[in-house]
């Protein structure tokens, strides 16, 4: 028992979830937002999440399985440069080493091939995989569905997180688009599959996280763009700002990862020496109980 009561250690909540998990009470409104910065694809993004929370069962707190088990739902709000993706999200604990999600959004695209094109700021990868696919992300549909399997022996962490996005936006003279978040080429309505696996180490008594990260996208309308990225990952968890709620676990986490498998990031339109590197900064807090 002693293993599993260390699963979500304080000091590891906050990256694990990237914000989301936390360390709020049970039940209550409550927030969360990660803003993300990203090279090689080029890429800004804020999340932000508010729901209802609700513990699930009537474990009590301090059983190592289910005293942490709630669902939580609300809105959702995702923009960039790029795009905005206002919907609704419904998340799911139900027991320690699961946790669900699924969103829906609508799509709003803001930029446009020719402006990707004519910046000076996209690498050369991805200008070419955006002329490949004649158009950048559109108006439509996006929905994802993803499941986090998680655990925790000593300070030995793995994690492993698989998404399925689905895409149904309109149509482009060409049939696709360049999905700069996943930075695949697929077609306007299909599916497309993230796996990120990590293995980390979390000690207890320190606020920071040191691991690795092996990530795997496909686009199923399109094997030909998929992608396989591997490299470090660092997180530090900063000390909480007003304990119990409020602004709390706020985190900053690190990613980069070097390209194994590419249609254009491995020599062919950008060097394989430059890696993928996102930097993100998350909170979450509680408004209500």
């Amino acid at each position: 028992m002693s293993i599993f009561k260390r699963l979500l250690p304080t000091a590891l909540a906050a990256f694990l979830g990237l914000g989301h998990s936390g360390t709020a009470a049970a039940g209550g409104l409550t927030y969360s937002n990660q803003f993300a910065a990203r090279y090689n694809p080029l890429g800004l993004q804020d999340e932000f999440m508010i729901g209802w929370r609700e513990k699930l069962g009537k474990a009590p707190a301090d059983d190592v399985l289910f005293g942490k088990s709630h669902i939580w739902m609300g809105g959702i709000l995702k923009a960039s440069p790029q795009f905005v993706e206002p919907g609704l999200f419904i998340k799911a604990l139900p027991i320690a080493v699961l946790e669900v999600q699924a969103f829906a959004v609508r799509v709003v695209g803001i930029s446009d091939l020719q402006s990707t094109q004519d910046s000076s700021l996209f690498t050369q990868a991805t200008k070419d995989m955006a002329t490949a696919a004649g158009g950048i992300i559109n108006n439509g549909w996006m929905s994802n569905y993803s499941a986090k399997l998680q655990y925790k022996g000593g300070p030995i962490a793995i994690r492993n997180t698989a998404a399925f996005t689905w895409f149904y936006l309109e149509d482009t003279p060409s049939g696709r688009f360049y999905d700069q978040t996943l930075d695949v080429v697929t077609d306007n309505q299909s599916w497309v599959l993230q796996n990120d696996a990590d293995v980390l180490y979390a000690d207890d008594d320190k606020r920071w996280v040191l691991g690795g990260r092996y990530t795997f996208v496909r686009p199923f309308s399109d094997p030909t763009f998929d992608i396989q990225r591997v490299g470090p990952l660092f997180a530090y968890k900063f000390k909480e700002k007003n304990e119990g709620g409020g602004f709390a676990n706020p985190a900053l986490i690190a990613i980069s990862q070097w390209h194994v498998e590419h249609a254009g990031r491995m020599g062919q339109s950008t060097s394989q020496a430059i890696p993928y590197f996102a930097l993100v900064f998350a909170f979450n807090g509680q408004i209500t109980d």
